[in-house]
């Protein structure tokens, strides 16, 4: 990946991303902690390694929970969308 800042364009190894990503699942580091360590721009680069490196737990994650009923009761009201 190459991120350009002020001119200067930074390209990471593979093995870089892959000891930042674990470092970080390991708990050594956050994510702010480790962009500011090893001066890594951008606010969704790391993020970008985890998805392609990590085993995504660090990323949030929405988690829809329903009542057994309330499926039942939604196509009460809207039958047509259900």
């Amino acid at each position: 990946m190459q991120i350009k800042t002020e001119g200067i364009t930074k390209q990471y190894s593979t093995a870089f991303k892959q000891s930042v990503v674990s470092q970080i699942e390991e708990g050594k580091l956050t994510m702010c902690s480790t962009r500011k360590l090893y001066s890594i721009g951008g606010g969704t680069t790391i993020r970008n390694w985890i998805k392609k490196f990590g085993k995504l737990h660090l990323l949030k994650k929405v988690v829809r929970k329903e009542m057994k009923d309330e499926l039942s009761k939604l196509k009460q009201f809207y039958p047509f969308t259900l």
